[in-house]
């Protein structure tokens, strides 16, 4: 092949080249953009999967809740009035997301809570040891058994209720089905007298007991 017929076989083999890579190269330009809409856009499957608290109090509670607050998650039996058995105290925020017998559950609020949330352990009293294994059994799938703090019923369990920044009525109508999430970061857990009293002088000499 002489110079003068190699050089169109030249021009057709770098305009081949040329234009294979700018396809290619426009075929990942392409797929970058599909991606990134992709991200953009709300699927129903990220609807239907996806955890999120829709109760606009709730969901500001859990934004707002720092380390060491408290939400108690109460069932369907737990009264809160002035009338009540253990008036629940004024300065608590009373949220109630009870919509029909049973529904939501605990178990509901609880896995989206401890999920979109920061929460580093919970409280639970010695009769749902005893009587509701079910309920306990999830909270320690939840957050391991080592962070679960077990206390007597009455009046400390209601005592602690009035030391929460909410509680959260659910349907639930199980035996004592009912929680308090203390909120918290990897961290040094808080003592529970501190929980109790706050870091007061009577808070901290507590703590110190427990220590002997």
């Amino acid at each position: 092949m002489t110079e003068y017929e190699a050089y169109p076989e030249h021009i057709r083999y770098t305009h081949d080249t040329y234009c294979r890579i700018v396809i290619r190269h426009a075929s990942f330009d392409a797929a970058r953009m599909l991606a990134a809409r992709w991200k953009r856009e709300i699927s129903l499957e990220y609807l239907t999967h996806e955890k999120r608290i829709l109760n606009k109090e709730l969901a500001e509670v859990v934004a707002q809740i720092r380390h060491g607050e408290m939400l108690f998650i109460a069932d369907a039996g737990s009264g809160t009035s002035l009338k009540a058995l253990y008036p629940l105290d004024s300065y608590v925020q009373y949220i109630d997301i009870e919509a029909v017998t049973c529904s939501p559950s605990m178990q509901d609020i609880v896995d989206v809570i401890v999920e979109v949330g920061d929460f580093e352990g919970a409280i639970v009293t010695e009769d749902m040891v005893k009587l509701n294994q079910r309920d306990y059994q999830f909270l320690v799938d939840k957050l391991g058994e080592k962070n679960i703090h077990v206390m007597h019923y009455v009046p400390e369990y209601y005592e602690m209720r009035d030391r929460c920044k909410a509680v959260v009525q659910t349907g639930d109508c199980g035996i004592h089905a009912q929680y308090i999430l203390i909120a918290g970061y990897p961290s040094d857990h808080i003592p529970m007298d501190w929980l109790k009293y706050g870091i007061t002088r009577k808070g901290l000499e507590e703590a110190e007991k427990g220590k002997e």
